[in-house]
């Protein structure tokens, strides 16, 4: 019995010394590369139990990262080749002057751990991310991005090449993503690609540049899906159709100080509002029956232009025009991005040349996916329903 204990023990030991040597080639592996690509670390250490990498203090020219933790599958340390499955990075920024921090961790289809600082890594299977900002970016700190194939090349020496296959952003549906960056240069910029699955030819591309602590990004596209476009901006759900769109942020040390925003959405509907429904009961105008047999709590649009600018955590709309077939409608407003709450003030008219003359002002305000709203009976919108009346009884 002593003996087959004895047995057990120097082959438990066996296998500890062997896995300890394992992860021994590994640290000396992580070594050598960090110091190839000269980056800095304070400390490189490895754990058995759990099998884990952990790096603290990286600094190279492009970012800093206070901590990364990489979790291994523990098997593969038996075959030599350790595979990362979990990655954590704590505080990271991308220069010194950065205001704005962020925590990202990284559920990952295995990979081998020798592809996390080479210069071409593929990922196959599902991967998620989640990145969370310490302070708020356009009234949102956490954003969750997931994908099922990655391609990330740096071979060279002043571009890399970004491609991820079925991705999603905060569960808005992208398709395929394609980034070209130079971070190499004073003007660090990147140019990326937005290919979701749509009905016609649809496309985003994102536009970023930095200099210092200075940067900018432009984002526009053509044709793009509204629900999706909205879900990015982190703006309530109140339109569907196709856009055509326009959109510029500037940021001061990666903190959001202005942005402009204009968008056409074309072909959709205004969700949880009924305007025509609502309109029926003040002006003296007989809908046809194809109009009103719709009674859902929607409206149809041929049009809807937004002119948008940023103001801190409020999105003010200076501009709102619609265009359906049988209203028209004038309007300006304010979006709290931290509440979700909105206050519009539109002006309705018919398209009827016999009521141009005659305007509903409605204030909707509250929550903007169910507002509540108000007609605003003012002595003019009476003299002209009164004048509307009379004219319709001649």
């Amino acid at each position: 019995m002593k003996k087959f204990a004895l047995g057990v023990g120097i082959v438990a030991l066996a296998i500890f010394s062997f896995l300890y040597i394992q992860l021994y080639r590994v640290q000396s592996s992580i070594g050598a590369q960090l110091a190839q690509q000269n980056i800095a670390v304070q400390s490189v250490n490895l754990s058995l139990f759990p099998p884990a990498l952990s790096l603290k203090n990286i600094k190279t020219t492009q970012f800093s990262v206070q901590k990364l933790e990489a979790k291994l599958n523990f098997l593969p340390l038996f075959y030599g080749n350790a595979k990362l499955h979990s990655l954590n990075l704590q505080q990271i920024t991308l220069n010194q002057n950065t205001q704005n921090s962020a925590n990202i961790s990284m559920d990952l289809a295995p990979f081998s751990l020798n592809q996390l600082l080479s210069q071409k890594v593929m990922l196959n299977g599902e991967s998620h991310v989640r990145v969370e900002f310490d302070k708020p970016i356009y009234g949102n700190k956490t954003f969750n991005f997931t994908f099922n194939k990655a391609n990330l090349d740096f071979s060279k020496s002043k571009s890399a090449l970004i491609q991820f296959v079925d991705a999603s952003l905060n569960n808005q549906p992208l398709g395929y993503i394609e980034t070209h960056a130079d971070f190499t240069s004073p003007r660090q910029q990147m140019v990326t690609y937005i290919k979701p699955q749509c009905d016609n030819d649809c496309l985003a591309i994102l536009k970023y540049q930095q200099i210092d602590n200075q940067s900018a990004a432009n984002f526009s596209g053509k044709y793009f899906p509204v629900k999706r476009l909205f879900a990015l901006l982190n703006l309530p759900e109140v339109l569907s159709g196709h856009a055509d769109f326009n959109i510029d942020f500037t940021f001061l040390h990666s903190q959001l100080i202005q942005g402009k925003l204009n968008i056409l959405a074309q072909n959709g509907e205004i969700l949880g509002v009924n305007l025509l429904d609502m309109v029926s009961q003040y002006f003296p105008i007989n809908y046809n029956g194809e109009l009103l047999q719709n009674k859902e709590l929607n409206t149809r649009f041929e049009q809807f232009y937004l002119q948008l600018f940023l103001q801190q955590n409020q999105l003010i709309a200076e501009k709102i025009e619609l265009k359906t077939p049988a209203l028209l409608g004038q309007g300006k407003g304010i979006i709290d991005l931290n509440r979700m709450e909105c206050n519009v003030d539109i002006n309705l008219h018919s398209t009827d040349q016999r009521y141009q003359n005659l305007t509903l002002p409605i204030n909707f305000f509250g929550n903007c996916s169910s507002p509540q709203y108000k007609i605003n009976f003012t002595k003019k919108f009476r003299h002209q329903l009164i004048d509307a009346i009379k004219e319709k009884l001649r």
